[in-house]
């Protein structure tokens, strides 16, 4: 029995032992060392800054992590800073006021990101993925790319920060291609939509991300003459960039250029609709003028669908319980 007793505290003593050692926090950077060979191709690729970065803040973990990649060279494109306030984009990025958006189609994904919050959607190719800064008053670092294109450091830096070189690229090219990723996100999802309506969470959490989307639209636009401006705004107008997905409170009235909905009829101009190609709790009103068409809710106490298209592209329509 002694003996059995005294294995039984010998291994007990090895686990502590054990997990000891091997927990023990990374209580100091001072450890990591860059290899000469490392530090001359940060140099070289302009990304010191962030070695610097790797020495002081990170932890082994982490460190081990980033420095395989940069090992293996696939970091071979400059590092890119920017202030927290400042506006940037060009055709595979938007960077606005601490928001790194990675734009739809784009095939980059978030390796490891400091101080940013990630996109639920990292690795889906088809929505735009936006990455917020966590901490204004914090560096922020995103590493960013794929096997097939390569990979680059975004390092994103406080307002306060001084001689700082940022990328600022805002001209109508880059702003007619965030627009028109947009667009190309929507009409995806909603012809996908068309093809199978079911309505799912994820769905309407990427048709809502539009409005988000377009929210940018209007920051990004600042940032052009007053001509540009103009002829976005006027666009916009025209309804030549629709939202989308559409949300209607069923007990407000509600009335556009096309149609207008009250008192749980919903009444559209038929030049404006070509075809209504899905619904969910609405009938459609047939003894009506044909220059209308009219359709009216079934269950006021449920929510209503109605997924529309027109000559700019699909809509959908959402007639929510108030």
């Amino acid at each position: 029995m002694k003996i059995i007793w005294r294995m039984i505290v010998l291994f007990v003593l090895i686990m502590l032992l054990r997990c000891t050692v091997g927990c023990a926090p990374f209580t100091t950077n001072k450890n990591i060392e860059v290899d000469d060979e490392l530090s001359a191709h940060a140099k070289e690729n302009g990304y010191a800054t962030f070695i610097d970065y790797m020495e002081q803040e990170m932890n082994q973990e982490e460190y081990e992590e980033v420095k395989k990649l940069l090992d293996e060279n696939q970091i071979n494109q400059e590092l890119q800073t920017l202030k927290y306030s400042s506006v940037s984009g060009k055709d595979d990025y938007c960077y606005i006021n601490g928001t790194y958006t990675i734009p739809y189609n784009v095939r980059m994904t978030v390796l490891w990101a400091r101080n940013i919050n990630i996109d639920t959607y990292n690795g889906n190719f088809y929505c735009n993925r936006h990455y917020a800064v966590s901490s204004s008053d914090k560096e922020a670092y995103l590493l960013i790319g794929s096997s097939d294109t390569g990979y680059r450091i975004v390092r994103i830096v406080p307002d306060t920060f001084e001689e700082v070189d940022c990328d600022v690229d805002f001209t109508k090219e880059g702003f007619n291609l965030f627009c028109s990723m947009i667009e190309n996100k929507k009409q995806s999802w909603l012809a996908n939509f068309s093809n199978s309506p079911v309505i799912t969470n994820e769905l309407l959490g990427n048709l809502y991300a539009n409005e988000d989307d377009y929210e940018c639209i209007y920051e990004y636009a600042k940032h052009l003459s007053e001509a540009e401006q103009q002829e976005i705004q006027q666009k916009l107008e025209q309804g030549q960039f629709e939202d989308g997905i559409v949300t209607i409170q069923n007990n407000k009235p509600f009335r556009s250029n096309y149609y207008k909905y009250e008192d749980g009829v919903y009444v559209v101009d038929s030049d404006y609709c070509s075809n209504v190609k899905w619904t969910q709790n609405i009938e459609e009103i047939t003894d009506e003028e044909v220059s209308e068409k009219k359709y009216k809710i079934v269950n006021m106490q449920e929510d209503a669908y109605i997924l529309l298209t027109n000559s700019n592209g699909f809509i959908l329509i959402r007639f929510m319980v108030a």
